[in-house]
């Protein structure tokens, strides 16, 4: 059997964004998240999450007032969500945020 390699891929990446960003994930891949990064400036704080398809959150992190500068959060790991499905991030502030892994067939 020949070896595949596997590349690390960019699954969602958000400039300034408030909101739910998604990944859909369709049916035969397995999305594998292995970094999450997100940045937030001036603001008076805020929360960001990530999540799978059935909600089950496996990152969050709020950021408290922010005067000056810019503060940053990090999350290394490995989830898996099966397809099909979805990858979501959410912020309830304006935030940057990019989460990086694998897309896999199964």
């Amino acid at each position: 059997m020949a070896v595949v390699p596997i590349y690390s891929s960019v699954l969602l990446a958000e400039h300034d964004f408030t909101g739910e960003s998604a990944l859909e994930i369709p049916a035969g891949v397995v999305c594998v998240v292995r970094d999450i990064d997100s940045v937030a400036g001036i603001s008076l704080g805020g929360t960001v999450w990530a999540y799978d398809t059935a909600g089950v959150q496996f990152w969050g992190y709020t950021f408290s007032s922010i005067s000056g500068g810019k503060t940053t959060a990090s999350w290394r790991g490995r989830q898996v969500i099966p397809g099909p499905g979805y990858f979501y991030i959410s912020s309830d502030f304006s935030a940057d945020f990019r989460a990086s892994g694998y897309l896999l067939n199964s």
